[in-house]
Formats: C-alpha cells, structure tokens, sequence
C-alpha cells in the first residue's frame, strides 16, 4: 500500500494530498551496482527457507543470482558426483510481470507506444486473476507482493524449510538464536537500516507470535533494547490467524482431555503475552473479524489469508499514519502529527500497560454536511450534563472532554439522524476479545481518518472533517484522553489488493444511493475514506485474566509441562510467565494507576 502511493507521488509532482505522507520514514534511497535508483522499504523479515516461493531473497532490483549457483556441493570430494535438483517454484502470473514490467516502461519509452491506450496492461491482468478463485490458489506471501525488497531485508532461516519444518510451537524458534552465527547476522540486518536514519523515531515490529517467531521475536527485541535502549519506542503488532481468542477454558476435570493443538496454542498466547509485552511499548493484537458481517461493505471471505492480509494491511497503513505525515514544513492540510514516542506515550501512560486495541471501518461512512450544527448539538449536550447534578469530580472530567471535544483537541462527528455517530458504524475490532462499539472502558486512544468523504459523495474539506470527527466522537459521550489524526489522502487501494469491495460503492468507495451493501458481486475501487482506532482499554483486565486461567491449566498437565521442557522452559521460567500475566491482568486496578 505504501508503494502504491509512491506512485502517487509521483503522479502529483509533489503537490497532492499524497505528498501529506511522508515515505521516507519507512522507505530508503539507494541504487545498484549499475547506478541505478531505486527506493526500498526499510525493512528486515525473518522466514522460513523456501517459503518465499519463486522470488529470490536478494530481490529482482538487483538482479541477485546466488540462488541459481550450480557449483559442486562438496569441494573436497574428488569422487563421482550427482547432483539432483528440484523444478524452481514459479512465480504468480503477478510477480512475473511485475518484474518485466521495468523493461516494458523502458520498450515503450524507446518505441514511442503508449501500451495505455490499448486497454489494460499484463500486470493488471495478471492482479485480477490473484482474487480469480477468491484467492485459493496463492500458495506465498510473495505472490502478491507489490514492493521490491533490498538484498539485506529478507533473511531466511537456515535448517528451517517451509511446510516441513514443525514450527507453530513458540520453543521451535530459539534454536535459530542459539547460532551465533545466525544471531550476529539477524542483527547486523538491524544496524545497516538503523544506521541509515537521521532520526531513528522506534521501531515498527509485526510478528506471528503464536509459532517459533514469537519466540525469535523476543529475543531480538531484546537485543534491540539492549542496542538501542528500552526509552525508544517499540510498537509491536502481534498478526493472528482467524480464530477466537481467550476462549472460555475447559472444566479442569476436562483439562487432560484438551486435544494437543488447542493445548500448544493457549501456550503460545500466554508466553505471547508474558514475554513480548515485557520488550515494547505497545502491544496489539491484530486478527480479521470473526464474523464477514462485521464489515458489512466488503465481501471477503473469512478463513481465506489473502483477503486477511488485505484487512490488516490497510489497518495497519492507517493506523501507523500520525507519525508518518510530513514535518511542518512540508505540504499543509494534515492534522494531528505526532512521533512514536507521543503516540506509545499517550497509550500507556495511565495504567503502564502496553496492551492496546485496534478496530477499522472500511470504507469509512460518509460524514454529515451539517458538521458545524452537529458540532454545537454535542457541545449544549455536554453542558446539559454537566448543569444537570453530576458530582463535583464527574463535573470536573466533564468539563475537561467538552473543551476535548472542540476543534484542535479531541474529536466527534455524526452522520445519519438515528443511524448514531459514524465514528461506530461499520467499525470491526481487529483485537478479538475487546468490542469496537460499545467499548465504555476506554480510557486513551488514537483515532485516523483518512480521505474524509460526506453522504453527499464528495470529498471533505479537514477543517470541516475535524469538526464533524469532533462532533461524532462527543455523541459517543466517552470521555478519554485522544489523539486525532486527520489526512485528505485516501487510502489507495494498490492493484494486488483482494476484490472485496461489494457492489453498490463508487469507485471512490462511497455508498451509491438506492444501493443494498452485500447483494451481487465486488466492485473495483480506486481508493476509499478508511478510520481506524487504536485504543488502551481497561476490556484488557478480564481477557488477559482469561489468557492467564487458560496457560495455567495447559501448563499444569502432564503433556504441558512436557511441550514447556522442550522449548527450554522450566518450573522457573513458567511461575515467571504466570506472574507476569497476572500484573497485567491487574495493571487496570484503580489503585495501580
């Protein structure tokens, strides 16, 4: 998605609403060893050997050859030697032609043709059939990867083969930090980005934690720390499968008969939380829904993970926005910039935890005309409240969220008379566990919204987009310390993005009139208005208690303790893990803040 709007960059010569974002926080100038340009994500990647299918780790920018080395294996062999080799994994119709499509544009430079005007291009041809059999047949993340990598960003672990290797367990990854050599290697991957910057804001992390790369996780963070210091800001971003989390535990009668699947993976969460949250400064969760409703304008198919990574990637896109807008001096309009550090700072400063919530609606709902009238309806209603006998400290917090509530603070907005705020319609919790709407014990959040479209089909102006995010935010009547963040850049929807926007939104993403969200097929979308929320809640205390209950029945059975033995895991490390687990689920006590 970032690389899509590079695109647009470049397209508005600077000039547009794309210019508001700032790509060079997440990506870096370079060029090959031809001279040549070229502009990476600033990114190291951990996986599997073989699991980027037929892409090489070294990229296709510059022309990385190593994989395709035929030497003899053993150079001290004199004998007879054989060599047998397997067929290269192929490509996706789409990465191939991504990778040609380079010395297209040079052809149709030479040649004077414009391939446009003959109808769509082999790469957007090649992008429709990712999403043909809604996705099914995408065997790599790399099948749909947009982006051109750095040689250094992809590391893959030796010993460890893709679909062969036992690796869903959170032990099966601390063999890889054992090696030295793989450790020094990991890190100097690390040091060559972090060099490059001249501010390093933290660091940006997503991991799977819930298999041997949570566990590789930690210790990385932790060398991290120790480089870096534990006062830079770390936001970590845990990606889940699509399953329910902190489900309701067994009878402790039934313990032993948990199946051993269910068994590894309430180990996995309980160390999850034990450990990770112990090397950031905020931790969230990210999942897709458990329900397709829940997003009741997309048509995307739950269970499938191409489609998941879709959801995530354009949460994840918005939600990283306040501290990837441009500094003051570059194009005005944006709204609510802020470092890493402000934005971890604001999350965890109550309570000292790191935990914290996501939630998307996508596309974002239209916002009302009348803004300014919502706007002065909101403000008479808090001070109705406030005249209307509420005790001296309520009427103290009450009068700190009406001046929150104004232009230049805190937010509000609503749309449809009787549909509610549309800072709560279409909004799905990416955090299983913790409500989107409804959620009452929030108590900080940071709440994006980006391209700001009103019911009328138009875009929004900031300033009035601000003033009816204010408005939408004090009908919710939730007082809470919040950062507000606003961009006119839509979210532009890249071409290997799934086809899940139903029918019945423009191209714009907004609701046509007359039209029924779920009915036909999908609808191709240039770009749409996105919000997102990422809240500290207080809906943490009881699933963290939940997580704690259910890593303490599994560990307490014979099968348990023996899975914790052979990740390295003794009696002590685990009545650490369950300590942990309980200062966090107390972490929300008043009486702790």
């Amino acid at each position: 998605m970032q690389d899509e709007l590079l695109g647009l960059q470049a397209q508005q010569d600077g000039r547009g609403p794309a210019a508001q974002v700032d790509s060079d926080v997440l990506f870096r100038q370079g060029e090959t060893a031809a001279g040549e340009g070229t502009y990476t994500p600033r990114l190291v990647l951990w996986d599997l050997s073989g699991a980027l299918g037929g892409v090489s780790a070294g990229g296709s920018l510059y022309r990385d050859s190593s994989a395709s080395s035929s030497g003899a294996v053993v150079s001290t062999w004199a004998g007879r030697q054989e060599v047998h080799q397997a067929r290269p994994v192929s490509k996706s119709a789409f990465t191939a032609e991504l990778e040609a499509e380079a010395e297209a544009e040079e052809w149709e430079e030479q040649s004077g043709v414009d391939a446009a005007a003959a109808g769509p291009s082999p790469l957007e041809a090649a992008a429709r059939q990712l999403d043909a059999s809604g996705g099914g047949g995408l065997r790599y993340w790399t099948d749909y990867l947009k982006a051109h990598l750095h040689p250094r960003s992809v590391q893959q672990l030796a010993g460890a083969w893709h679909g062969l290797t036992p690796f869903g367990g959170w032990g099966d990854g601390s063999e890889h930090w054992r090696s030295e050599e793989q450790r020094e290697q990991m890190m100097e991957r690390i040091r060559f980005f972090a060099e490059e910057c001249d501010s390093l804001q933290g660091f940006q992390v997503l991991a799977d934690d819930l298999s041997g790369f949570g566990h590789l996780a930690a210790h990385v963070l932790q060398e991290v720390r120790d480089d870096y210091g534990s006062s830079l800001p770390v936001m970590l971003y845990a990606l889940r499968p699509q399953a329910p989390l902190y489900a309701q535990p067994p009878a402790a009668a039934a313990a032993e008969a948990v199946p051993s699947e269910a068994r590894r993976q309430r180990l996995n969460e309980g160390l999850s939380l034990a450990l990770l949250t112990q090397q950031c400064s905020t931790y969230t969760v990210v999942a897709p829904p458990a329900a397709a409703s829940a997003l009741p304008a997309l048509r995307w198919q739950p269970g499938n993970a191409y489609h998941a990574s879709g959801l995530c990637a354009a949460a994840l896109d918005t939600a990283t926005l306040p501290y990837r807008l441009a500094a003051a001096g570059g194009p005005a309009g944006m709204i609510g910039r802020c470092d890493m550090w402000g934005l971890t700072h604001l999350l965890t400063a109550q309570y000292h935890s790191p935990l914290a919530a996501l939630s998307l609606a996508l596309p974002c709902p239209g916002l009302p005309a009348d803004a300014q009238r919502l706007a002065q309806q909101a403000d008479a209603r808090l001070q109705h409240g406030m005249s209307s006998g509420s005790s001296g400290a309520a009427t103290a917090a009450a009068t700190a969220g009406a001046a929150a509530a104004r232009p230049g603070s805190s937010s509000s907005g609503s749309s449809d008379s009787g549909a509610g705020p549309f800072t709560l319609r279409w909004l799905a919790s990416l955090t299983p566990g913790i409500p989107a709407a409804g959620d009452t014990a929030r108590f900080a959040e940071s709440v994006v919204l980006r391209g700001p479209r009103s019911t009328a089909a138009a875009p929004v102006e900031l300033g009035a987009a601000a003033t009816a995010l204010d408005a939408a935010l004090a009908e919710e009547r939730l007082l809470c310390v919040r950062q507000r963040t606003l961009t006119a850049q839509p979210l532009a929807v890249p071409l290997p993005f799934p086809h899940m926007f139903s029918q019945g939104l423009s191209k714009d993403g907004d609701l046509l009139p007359g039209a029924q969200l779920g009915s036909g097929g999908s609808q191709d979308i240039a770009s749409c208005a996105a919000f997102i929320r990422l809240a500290a809640t207080k809906a943490f205390a009881p699933a963290v208690t939940a997580a704690a209950r259910q890593f303490r029945t599994a560990a307490g059975t014979a099968q348990g303790q023996a899975t914790l033995e052979a990740w390295g895991m003794g009696r002590e490390e685990r009545a650490e893990a369950e300590e942990v687990l309980e200062r966090l689920a107390h972490a929300y006590d008043d009486d702790e803040a």
